[in-house]
């Protein structure tokens, strides 16, 4: 998560477009419920089946 808000820090001048981001993740994070660390940890095959499992 530091990770990305360091980014945003450096590559993003535009409030708007940091909150959107922000709560994209958020969004994700609400849908899937995981947390930071283990959405980071997961790999693009498990992401990719976190939303197909509970629809």
């Amino acid at each position: 998560m530091q990770r990305i808000l360091n980014y945003l820090a450096r590559k993003t001048k535009s409030e708007a477009s940091k909150r959107l981001m922000l709560d994209i993740i958020y969004n994700i994070m609400s849908f899937s419920g995981k947390n930071p660390d283990e959405l980071a940890e997961m790999k693009k095959d498990e992401a990719g089946e976190t939303g197909s499992k509970s629809q």
